[in-house]
């Protein structure tokens, strides 16, 4: 009899053990599938706990090769603890960390953050670069608890020539907003007209871009008014904005 227990022992070890070892040598797709509306990618390599996602995609923008590596230690204790670094795409990030546990508390850290050049719509493309320095956003209780960062742009004064349209300068800071975490952008060119670009982070994952120009000038309504822009009755503000997901999975 006591052999016996010792023997189904052995069998239960050995398949706990095989459990194991498969779920740390799974690709990151069983865990993370590509999806258009968010993360998607080509392919993956390495594990669920130290790989990469080759010519990845967030929202459309090319992040490159997204390569992470997930702390077991925290996994056990409830903690989702991933670092990660984007690197040669459009988008670009390094030393970046994504926290979340089970009561649905989330926190992204980012050092530094550079998107190369802006995709205003599918005919309109920009050049320049939007930066991102020092950004910290925490979620708790469905809630944005803190937000700090510093953002800066040269999207539109580099874009001259593709605008018709010398823009200006962009600056602006991350801050909590109701619920949602909140990164804008604002400026005014020389004669007068104003743009402002307000990112709005939800703590469920689901996110929301809107921009704002502000100007007299017909021409340049106009051409915003061909890109999917939005025009107020009765003033001179022109609107844009759309949905996204900035977290690959829900909360």
């Amino acid at each position: 009899m006591g052999g016996f227990k010792i023997r189904i022992w052995h069998v239960a070890f050995f398949v706990t053990a095989l459990i194991v070892f498969a779920i740390a040598r799974a690709p990151a797709s069983l865990i993370v599938p590509s999806r258009a509306d968010g993360l998607a990618y080509a392919r993956t390599e390495g594990t669920i706990w130290n790989g990469r996602f080759i010519d990845a995609r967030i929202n459309g923008v090319d992040a490159g090769d997204i390569a992470y590596t997930v702390s077991l230690f925290n996994l056990v204790r409830g903690l989702l603890d991933v670092d990660f670094d984007m690197e040669g795409g459009a988008l670009r990030g390094e030393s970046l960390t994504l926290k979340a546990d089970w009561r649905g508390d989330r926190r992204l850290i980012a050092p530094t953050l550079a998107l190369e050049g802006a995709q205003v719509t599918d005919g309109l493309t920009l050049v320049g670069a939007t930066r991102i320095e020092g950004l910290d956003l925490y979620f708790s209780d469905g809630r944005c608890v803190t937000a700090v960062g510093r953002l800066s742009s040269d999207v539109l004064a580099r874009s001259g020539a593709l605008l018709g349209w010398q823009g200006p300068q962009l600056t602006g800071e991350a801050s909590c907003r109701d619920a949602a975490a909140q990164l804008t952008l604002i400026g005014s060119s020389a004669e007068g007209d104003t743009v402002q670009s307000i990112l709005e982070l939800a703590p469920s994952g689901e996110g929301l871009w809107r921009a704002f120009v502000s100007t007299q000038k017909p021409t340049l309504r106009a051409m915003l008014e061909q890109q999917g822009f939005r025009t107020f009755e009765g003033g001179p503000n022109v609107a844009l904005s759309k949905d996204f997901r900035w977290l690959p999975m829900p909360s």
